[in-house]
């Protein structure tokens, strides 16, 4: 069960980092000034996508944690996968943030 959780966390942020937000970008037609993922993640924050770039930042280090197993530190494990439960419901706020926002923009 935890296996699950953690594989489909990383599979979403990976998803969502890789591909939807350059969808959403696009799709508004918004010009970031560099190609690098933080100017686009600063459009998103101003768009009102993303409360904050450090929270996108700190999702994907948690994902990343997870890369690293750590059988002999269950201590360590524990922090890593509390700070990913809480770290879903952020995710899974700026999924629905981003799908209310296409909702409205395919309705006008």
């Amino acid at each position: 069960l935890i296996d699950c959780f953690v594989h489909r966390f990383s599979m979403l942020q990976d998803l969502m980092g890789a591909k939807l937000f350059d969808l959403v970008l696009e799709s508004e037609r918004v010009q970031v000034k560099y190609p690098g993922f933080l100017d686009k993640l600063d459009a998103l924050e101003r768009m009102g996508l993303l409360e904050k770039t450090e929270d996108w930042e700190k999702l994907r280090e948690i994902r990343n944690n997870f890369a690293h197993e750590y059988p002999d530190k269950p201590d360590l494990m524990a922090k890593n996968l509390n700070e990913a439960f809480a770290g879903a419901k952020v995710l899974l706020g700026i999924l629905v943030a981003i799908k209310i926002f296409v909702g409205r923009r395919t309705i006008s």
